[in-house]
């Protein structure tokens, strides 16, 4: 089973003192904060499914809102958030003596406010526990017991091929129920922002880094001896020639990142007939096209009259 990171906490007279580095903490980037029950309905209406979305105008008009929608709930479910609970909305489970851990009890969901509760996503290989020593621990749950105590949930909406929605809605939207991937929980002080202790996922810095500006721009076509195109010399140049389409796209979006997969047709003399998307994890239509018409003035050697060549757009931090 994969564990998270856990960060130890320390009992003192005066308190906890917490221990994750605060360098570390001051290099993420601020994230959204859910703090009512207005701002979880914003999340969760930006999250339904195309189906349960009445679509107005003509043909045009339609398919231009379903595109503007999907483009929206894409950037929703990518987004991470923070929400804080409150000491009666969350408990521990019990202690772990042999490895000194402390663990949320996350059979009963976390509510952070009247009208939402979150539970985290069904079947998750990580064990998101505080470690502490004993006497750290029980003066955690004493704080809890006398609502000193707050939890901060670090977050992304959670859905899966059977449920794409992350939100059930009780009562004509009153009260939601919601999924989510927990990527981080702190223990705070009710008067206090610095944490007392810190349980973190080994998946919380890629889905912080996703968030972070592209620093340093750098596109990538990973070959190999048995892939479609194995030319250095070709490679190097396309790399080359396609980082300026990517430079282009982070002027709209300094956080813009992902992978193309672009099928050429080619002639017999290597030229390209055609060039198009097989697969657009970028989601940037003018990238898209600029890598499409790069492609098209490329000559390659001609191996195959078909090629499928995956092109990486990312940041080289």
């Amino acid at each position: 089973m994969m564990k998270a990171r856990v960060f130890t906490a320390f009992v003192g007279i005066a308190g906890i003192l917490a221990l994750a580095p605060a360098s570390a903490r001051a290099a993420d980037p601020p994230l959204e904060r859910l703090g009512d029950a207005a701002a979880f309905r914003r999340v969760c209406d930006a999250t339904r499914t195309e189906g349960s979305v009445q679509f107005e105008g003509d043909e045009v008009q339609r398919g231009k809102a379903r595109a503007e929608y999907r483009r929206r709930r894409d950037e929703v479910l990518a987004n991470v958030y923070t929400a804080e609970v409150p000491a009666s909305g969350f408990g521990f489970g019990e202690y772990e003596y042999s490895d000194k851990k402390l663990p949320l009890d996350l059979a009963r969901p976390l509510r952070p406010t009247e009208g939402a509760e979150l539970t985290p996503r069904a079947g998750s290989e990580e064990d998101l526990e505080f470690q502490v020593a004993p006497e750290a621990a029980q003066g955690i749950v004493r704080a809890r017991a006398t609502g000193k105590l707050r939890l901060r949930v670090t977050f992304r909406l959670a859905t899966t091929a059977e449920l794409a929605d992350p939100c059930v809605r009780l009562g004509g939207g009153r009260s939601l129920k919601i999924r989510i991937d927990p990527l981080a929980f702190d223990l705070l002080p009710a008067d206090a922002t610095r944490a007392l202790a810190r349980a973190e996922s080994p998946r919380y810095h890629d889905a912080i880094s996703e968030l972070m500006p592209v620093a340093q721009p750098r596109v990538r076509i990973r070959v190999s001896k048995t892939d479609d195109l194995s030319d250095a010399a070709v490679v190097k140049a396309l790399e080359s020639s396609l980082l300026p389409c990517y430079k282009t796209g982070l002027q709209r979006n300094a956080r813009l990142r992902g992978s193309l997969v672009v099928g050429v047709a080619l002639d017999r003399e290597g030229r390209v007939e055609w060039a198009r998307p097989e697969i657009d994890a970028v989601g940037d239509d003018a990238v898209v096209g600029c890598t499409m018409e790069r492609f098209k003035a490329q000559r390659f050697p001609r191996t195959k009259p078909h090629l499928s060549v995956p092109v990486f757009f990312q940041g080289n931090e």
